[in-house]
């Protein structure tokens, strides 16, 4: 059975996901787009502060184009599965939203 994984790894994961996307990842960018300081944001990735309050969880999937259930996650599978899954969604609702502007 898999072990339960960290908010460092979730935020890890976070990060690749971000660089994949082409999004800046440094702590200064994520920091000056969140609101956060570069240095909570370091201490988070690095299991330095395992307990960020709601606002930062929640400035981190904004900037990161998530939700809050991604830290519901179990494993890295999960993440990497809800991520995609998450992705797939917003792909959808774009094209359905231009097909929806062309029709009109």
């Amino acid at each position: 059975m898999p072990k339960n994984i960290s908010l460092a790894e979730q935020v890890d994961i976070l990060f690749k996901h971000g660089r994949e996307r082409r999004l800046p990842v440094t702590y200064r960018a994520v920091a000056e787009a969140t609101g956060e300081t570069a240095n909570n944001i370091f201490r988070i990735h690095h299991g330095q502060n395992i307990n960020p309050g709601l606002r930062t969880l929640s400035a981190l999937v904004e900037y990161f184009k998530t939700d809050l259930g991604y830290f519901a996650c179990k494993t890295q599978a999960d993440c990497l599965q809800y991520l995609k899954s998450r992705s797939q969604r917003v792909k959808w609702s774009i094209l359905c939203r231009n097909r929806q502007a062309k029709s009109s």
